[in-house]
C-alpha cells in the first residue's frame, strides 16, 4: 500500500538540511593613507572608494523612509566612519555627554573586536555632535571613546519645523588604542570584526515614534543583538 502523499511530504521535508540565520558577507574596510580632516564634508578621496552601506528597517528589511548611507576605513590608528543622512525635519536638543541621545536623531556605532565573551562598544552621537558612549561588559558607561573626533554638517536648520530640511552629514575618527580589550584592537588585514551602523530618524509628527534603521539586517528591533551584526574585514 503507497504512503499517503502528506507522509512522504513530510520524512522528505525532515531530510532537508536546517535552516539557519541569513548569510551576510563581510564588509570590506579599506585602509588608507590619505589625511583625514574630519569635518563632516567627505571630501577625501578615500570616501569615493569605499562601499556604500545602504540601510533597512528591522525585520522586513524595507527601505526606510528616510536614506542613510554609511562608509567605512582605516588608517594607521583610527577606524573612520561616515555617515549620510537624508532628513527633513532635523531634531536635537541634548546637549550632556552620556545623556539619553536616542530621544534626538542620532547616528549610531556599533563595533565588536573581540569575541562575544569581551562584550561590545556603541557609540552614538546626536545632530548637535552630543556623544554617548559604552561598553556593555562590566564598563558599561564608564567606558568613554578617549580620543574620539567627530565632525558633522548640517543641511537645513536645526529644530525648525516650519522648513524642510535635506539631512546632514557625520565623520567619525575612533582611535583603536581606545577600544577593548585596550591595546589588542589594532587591527591586521585580513583581520575581522563585528560591527552595524544604525539610526533613530525622529520628525515633528513623529516624535514618540522615532524610524529606526541600521545598515545590518535585523531580525529583532534591538541595536545590541550581536548575532544580526556584519562581519567588517580589514583590507
Amino acid at each position: 500500500m503507497p504512503r499517503p502523499i502528506a507522509l512522504t511530504l513530510l520524512l522528505l521535508t525532515s531530510l532537508l538540511p536546517a535552516q539557519g540565520p541569513e548569510i551576510v558577507e563581510p564588509i570590506t574596510c579599506p585602509f588608507t593613507e590619505e589625511e583625514m580632516t574630519i569635518d563632516g564634508a567627505l571630501t577625501e578621496d578615500i570616501w569615493r572608494e569605499t562601499e556604500p552601506l545602504s540601510f533597512f528597517l528591522p525585520i522586513t528589511h524595507a527601505a526606510p523612509s528616510a536614506e542613510t548611507v554609511g562608509r567605512v576605513c582605516w588608517g594607521e590608528s583610527d577606524l573612520f566612519v561616515a555617515l549620510s543622512a537624508s532628513d527633513e525635519d532635523l531634531l536635537a536638543v541634548l546637549t550632556d555627554h552620556d545623556s539619553e541621545t536616542y530621544h534626538d536623531d542620532v547616528l549610531e556605532i556599533f563595533l565588536m573586536p573581540g569575541d562575544r565573551s569581551s562584550g561590545h562598544h556603541f557609540i552614538e552621537i546626536n545632530a548637535l555632535g552630543t556623544v554617548a558612549d559604552g561598553h556593555t561588559d562590566r564598563l558599561g558607561k564608564s567606558w568613554n571613546a578617549v580620543g574620539l573626533r567627530i565632525g558633522i554638517a548640517l543641511d537645513g536648520t536645526l529644530n525648525d519645523s516650519t522648513d524642510r530640511d535635506r539631512g546632514w552629514c557625520l565623520e567619525v575618527a575612533i582611535p583603536f588604542a581606545t577600544l577593548e580589550p585596550r591595546g589588542a584592537c589594532l587591527p591586521w588585514g585580513g583581520d575581522q570584526w563585528l560591527f552595524h551602523l544604525a539610526r533613530y530618524d525622529y520628525t515633528s509628527t513623529r516624535m514618540g515614534d522615532p524610524e529606526l534603521s541600521s545598515c545590518a539586517p535585523l531580525t529583532r528591533v534591538y541595536f545590541h543583538n550581536t548575532a544580526d551584526w556584519i562581519p567588517l574585514r580589514f583590507e
